[in-house]
Protein backbone atom coordinates (compact mmCIF):
# COMPACT_ATOMS: atom_id res chain seq x y z
CA UNK A 1 0.00 0.00 0.00
CA UNK A 2 1.41 3.31 -1.11
CA UNK A 3 1.68 6.62 1.18
CA UNK A 4 0.95 9.37 0.97
CA UNK A 5 3.96 12.05 1.23
CA UNK A 6 4.37 14.51 3.87
CA UNK A 7 2.68 17.95 2.91
CA UNK A 8 5.30 20.75 1.95
CA UNK A 9 3.18 23.25 4.84
CA UNK A 10 3.88 20.53 7.37
CA UNK A 11 7.49 19.66 6.98
CA UNK A 12 9.81 21.82 9.08
CA UNK A 13 13.19 23.58 6.72
CA UNK A 14 15.35 26.32 7.47
CA UNK A 15 15.74 28.24 5.37
CA UNK A 16 12.22 28.50 4.17
CA UNK A 17 12.97 30.46 1.36
CA UNK A 18 10.11 31.09 -0.52
CA UNK A 19 8.01 28.48 1.10
CA UNK A 20 5.13 28.90 3.15
CA UNK A 21 4.54 26.13 6.07
CA UNK A 22 2.71 26.18 9.19
CA UNK A 23 5.66 27.38 11.52
CA UNK A 24 5.99 30.84 9.22
CA UNK A 25 2.28 30.87 9.43
CA UNK A 26 1.77 30.82 13.19
CA UNK A 27 4.36 33.42 13.54
CA UNK A 28 2.75 35.55 11.03
CA UNK A 29 -0.28 35.53 13.69
CA UNK A 30 1.78 35.86 16.64
CA UNK A 31 3.18 38.73 15.12
CA UNK A 32 0.02 40.11 14.34
CA UNK A 33 -1.13 39.66 18.30
CA UNK A 34 -3.16 37.00 17.20
CA UNK A 35 -4.90 35.03 20.20
CA UNK A 36 -4.97 31.63 19.39
CA UNK A 37 -7.94 29.67 19.22
CA UNK A 38 -9.45 26.47 17.96
CA UNK A 39 -8.71 27.24 14.16
CA UNK A 40 -5.01 27.16 14.98
CA UNK A 41 -5.25 24.17 17.13
CA UNK A 42 -4.14 21.31 14.56
CA UNK A 43 -1.56 23.22 13.66
CA UNK A 44 -0.15 24.00 16.93
CA UNK A 45 -0.83 20.34 18.18
CA UNK A 46 1.30 19.61 14.84
CA UNK A 47 4.50 21.28 16.19
CA UNK A 48 4.18 19.91 19.46
CA UNK A 49 3.90 16.52 18.65
CA UNK A 50 7.11 17.30 16.50
CA UNK A 51 9.40 18.25 19.15
CA UNK A 52 11.83 15.67 20.17
CA UNK A 53 12.60 14.60 23.73
CA UNK A 54 15.18 17.20 24.14
CA UNK A 55 12.46 19.97 22.97
CA UNK A 56 13.75 20.34 19.36
CA UNK A 57 12.73 20.22 16.03
CA UNK A 58 14.47 17.77 13.40
CA UNK A 59 14.99 19.41 9.82
CA UNK A 60 12.92 17.60 7.68
CA UNK A 61 13.49 18.73 3.89
CA UNK A 62 16.51 21.18 2.39
CA UNK A 63 14.89 23.72 0.15
CA UNK A 64 17.91 24.45 -2.56
CA UNK A 65 19.86 27.91 -2.71
CA UNK A 66 22.92 28.63 -2.16
CA UNK A 67 23.63 29.76 1.67
CA UNK A 68 26.26 32.41 2.73
CA UNK A 69 27.42 30.30 5.35
CA UNK A 70 27.09 26.53 7.08
CA UNK A 71 24.15 26.46 8.60
CA UNK A 72 25.24 23.17 10.46
CA UNK A 73 22.12 21.05 9.43
CA UNK A 74 21.56 17.60 8.34
CA UNK A 75 18.20 16.22 7.50
CA UNK A 76 16.69 14.24 10.16
CA UNK A 77 19.07 15.91 13.00
CA UNK A 78 17.73 18.72 15.58
CA UNK A 79 17.96 21.74 13.70
CA UNK A 80 19.92 24.64 15.85
CA UNK A 81 17.85 27.14 13.65
CA UNK A 82 13.87 25.76 14.53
Amino acid sequence: MATNPPQPQATFAFPTWWHYDILRGLDYLRRAGVAPDERVAEAIELVESKRDAEGKWLLEVPYPGAMPVDLDGDVGLPSPNL
